[in-house]
């Protein structure tokens, strides 16, 4: 989103802020627009007025008074011309509205998500303006029409409608409180409501004289309703409108979300939630949600992950868990450690509880089970050695059917030794909430697709890895939306109201002052390290959404000088360093290179992911280490590169795969390069498996197919 406003980053500008940025100072440009055609008509209309009056000076005052023969003057102007052929009258005002809205839309939620910038959108809006004012001269001299007046008339109203708009996106963001914002909109609907009707007024002083401006006033001030009922009337609605739109989520691809949806985008409000009812419910029963993540080691550990109701218990909620099909009579138990999600509105509250259970044997499936709740459930730990391994990889998903098509397909049993999943590797834009605490729908929907969903054939539970992406936390690579909130280096973990639900939700690795417990809620971070027996070693990382690319890559060499030379190596993190839809032979990310003015006068560094990459990660890592495969997403696309070292092709060399179209709609367009093998714009997802000699790498389809294939031997 940002690498089309580079003038944006690294101003701490989050997802919320932006939209609120954006909706604002286009409902304003809107707001001009409509004022400037609102003059120019005005001023047609005073001067046709004027000549209607100089051949008509004869035109007596008694003529202007009600006669039961033909209509009036004065019956004309109080209620704005009734006696018009309707069909122009429809067509003026339909033509103006529709102009507006349809400008305001295509430069307010296509130019965010890369259709274009809004400014040459809203230059095309004020031209489409000034067109459709001179059609509306043109038919007045050619065919004796009013649209022009009748343009003017509804260009008043939008006027109105886009400074609202503007106003109300401070409620809808949190950028004020909800008392502020209703005051704020309720200003331009009381002015309006107090001073509309004087053009009325005027316009009969210039065409009836002072007689019969009195007249008309005693007949048009009875309509009007008297200032406090106005103000009351204006305060009401401005109340309704902050109410509708206070608190908006607002998200990519989430079609099962609840709220309005427009194409990819779905919409819903603290209203819209409040009748959708309680997020996470109080059962007796069985929790809101029950998944895995996937620990730093799989085979002697696991990460079991509960949500349950707002003040449902008080007391400390345990797991009991044994080896399938040798219960004791007194199980093993361990405590949960409970997380409030207490800065969420009322619906969406919670408690996470999450436990760390270790000491568990490598390659066994377990049985356990939440005393409080029924059901029991199982997970298998993954095998030590060089024991075959199989993870699904991919990115961008939303909550779309592609996703739940490609979840299912990759869960299935395969092939004629029925390999199973062990775990899946997800490369960041999981549910495309924006870092929103609004869009705690998004993730609920998300988490209960995947619950339901990722299971073996024997029920087993499939814990997940994820790398954390641009729409999971609201900002761009390098954007320093996160600084001085979130630092480790100076133990400045998620300072602030609330964090990220990415973070709340999802413990990947454990404590650093106690590795037998999860990392406490703040203190998560966004990359770390997966040991797989001792066949592979998976490196998931941030592409600088929350911390730099040069923060990670001492991290990253320290545990890399400890591996073993003969280990796979993995790494997934989100926006690619060799992207399929941009060329790589500019030192600059290909979007910004027309920026690359403004940045200097700036004093600020154009460089993108696609140099930064390079930089910290290929040459000292990928390279070096001889990294096996590095799956990128963000793109949305499906690429496949040649083995590369150092951005060249070498036999020996890492191949990247991507580029994240896990469940949104793709084929964007792909930038043709002779070091990418593949590429298209199909749903995918890869599926990995692993084995003492080879890596071999199938690209699925929503029905299982597989499209591409790629076998690499272990070096």
């Amino acid at each position: 989103m940002f690498e089309r406003f580079p003038f944006l980053e690294g101003r701490y500008l989050g997802y919320g802020s932006y939209f609120a940025l954006l909706f604002a100072v286009t409902s304003v440009l809107q707001a001009l627009f409509a004022t400037c055609f609102w003059a120019w008509a005005k001023r047609m209309d005073s001067r046709i007025t004027k000549t209607f009056v100089k051949r008509n000076e004869e035109v007596q005052f008694e003529e202007l008074l009600p006669n039961p023969s033909q209509p009036n003057l004065l019956a004309r102007v109080c209620t704005h011309d009734k006696q018009r052929s309707r069909w122009h009258v429809a067509v003026a005002r339909c033509l103006v509205a529709i102009q507006s809205i349809l400008m305001f839309i295509i430069a307010s939620l296509l130019s965010f998500g890369g259709g274009g910038e809004p400014v040459l959108y809203n230059t095309l809006a004020a031209v489409t303006w000034f067109v459709v004012g001179g059609a509306f001269f043109y038919s007045e001299k050619q065919h004796q029409l009013v649209l022009y007046r009748e343009g003017e008339t509804v260009a008043r109203h939008l006027i109105l409608l886009w400074v609202v708009v503007a106003l109300l996106q401070l409620p809808a963001w949190g950028i004020v409180d909800f008392f502020s914002g209703t005051l704020l909109a309720a200003i331009p609907i009381v002015v309006y409501g107090l001073f509309g009707y004087q053009s009325l007024l005027e316009e009969t002083k210039e065409t009836m004289g002072y007689m019969a401006t009195l007249e008309c006033r005693q007949a048009c001030t009875k309509k009007q309703f008297p200032m406090w009922k106005t103000i009351a009337i204006g305060v009401l609605i401005a109340l309704c409108l902050v109410l509708f739109v206070g608190d908006s989520c607002f998200s990519f691809f989430n079609p099962k979300m609840p709220g309005i949806s427009i194409s990819v985008i779905t919409w819903n409000s603290w209203l819209v939630r409040l009748f959708s009812g309680p997020a996470c419910k109080k059962s007796g029963n069985v929790p809101c949600h029950l998944y895995l993540t996937l620990p730093e080691d799989g085979s002697t550990s696991m990460f079991i992950n509960m949500h349950t109701a707002w003040g449902q218990y008080t007391g400390t909620l345990s797991v009991e868990y044994w080896e399938d099909g040798k219960k004791p009579v007194k199980p093993l138990s361990q405590a949960f450690e409970d997380y409030s999600i207490d800065w969420l509105e009322e619906n969406g509250r919670r408690m996470v509880h999450s436990t760390f259970l270790t000491g568990l044997k490598p390659g066994t499936m377990y049985n356990f089970r939440v005393p409080t709740y029924e059901g029991t459930h199982k997970f298998t730990t993954l095998s030590a050695g060089n024991a075959p391994v199989t993870f699904l990889a991919g990115g961008d998903s939303g909550t779309t059917n592609a996703f739940l098509d490609l979840l299912s397909s990759g869960a299935k049993a395969r092939g004629s030794g029925n390999k199973t999943m062990d775990f899946a590797l997800l490369g960041g834009d999981i549910s495309y909430g924006n870092n929103l605490p609004s869009c705690y729908s998004c993730w609920d929907v998300w988490i209960s697709i995947y619950e339901k969903t990722m299971l073996r054939e024997n029920g087993a539970m499939i814990p997940l890895s994820m790398a954390v992406g641009n729409h999971d936390v609201g900002s761009n690579a390098r954007s320093d939306t996160f600084k001085g909130v979130f630092d480790p280096s100076t133990k400045t973990f998620w300072k602030g109201t609330h964090i990220p639900l990415f973070f709340a939700f999802f413990p990947q690795h454990a404590s650093a002052s106690n590795p037998k417990i999860p990392a406490p809620m703040r203190e998560r971070l966004p990359y770390h390290y997966h040991k797989i027996g001792s066949s592979m070693a998976v490196f998931v990382m941030d592409s600088g959404h929350v911390v730099t690319y040069e923060e990670q890559t001492t991290w990253a060499e320290g545990i890399l000088k400890k591996l073993p030379h003969t280990i796979m190596k993995f790494a997934t993190y989100h926006v690619p360093i060799f992207p399929s839809t941009r060329k790589w032979d500019s030192k600059y990310d290909d979007r910004r290179r027309r920026h690359l003015q403004t940045l200097r006068r700036l004093d600020e560094t154009a460089v993108g992911p696609i140099e930064h990459g390079l930089q910290n990660w290929v040459l000292p890592l990928f390279d070096k280490f001889h990294f096996m495969a590095v799956f990128e997403n963000h793109q949305h696309t499906f690429k496949r590169t040649v083995p590369m070292v150092n951005s060249k092709y070498s036999e020996t060399g890492t191949v990247y795969l991507g580029d994240g179209n896990l469940g949104i709609p793709g084929d964007h367009a792909r930038v043709a390069n002779p070091l990418i093998a593949k590429m298209s714009g199909i749903n995918h997802a890869w599926l990995v498996d692993v084995n003492a000699k080879m890596a071999n790498f199938s690209a699925i389809q929503y029905d299982g197919t597989v499209f591409d294939f790629l076998s690499r031997p272990r070096r």
